[in-house]
């Protein structure tokens, strides 16, 4: 049971990972108009919005922790448990990111990925958080 556990913990972390690492690329280069366009920039409510994009999903993730801390002291549950745990979350969470920044092109065609940049720039273009300069 206990592998099943730290597989199912893994595997939660991997993913909210992609779909971290995805909107954080989106939100980075979406102003960006590439070679010679002009790029764009946020306007107020947008960098609102894009900070509350990028952090949602780790401040979400130390809830939760902070949470299944509070309850294993609460119940005087199994310190093992929970650090087998904390050991799976890590360990997914780096799996993630090794896969992003090591292996590219896995993390490119990754559909997780993929999502969150896609559910990033629907929400800055259906919000118009960005805005040509003004000279």
């Amino acid at each position: 049971m206990k592998k099943k556990h730290f597989i199912i913990i893994n595997l939660l972390f991997l993913v909210l990972t992609f779909l971290e690492s995805g909107i954080f690329t989106e939100v980075l280069w979406h102003g960006w108009g590439g070679f010679g366009d002009i790029t764009m920039e946020y306007t107020v409510e947008g960098s609102v919005g894009s900070f509350f994009l990028v952090c949602f999903l780790p401040v979400s993730v130390m809830g939760i922790f902070l949470i299944r801390m509070g309850l294993c002291i609460k119940k005087k549950a199994d310190w093992k448990a929970f650090c087998f745990d904390c050991t799976g979350a890590l360990a997914g969470t780096g799996l993630g990111l090794g896969a992003f920044f090591l292996i590219p092109f896995f993390a490119w065609y990754n559909p997780v990925f993929q999502w969150g940049r896609q559910m990033a720039a629907l929400l800055i273009d259906c919000f118009c958080w960005m805005e040509y300069p003004m000279p």
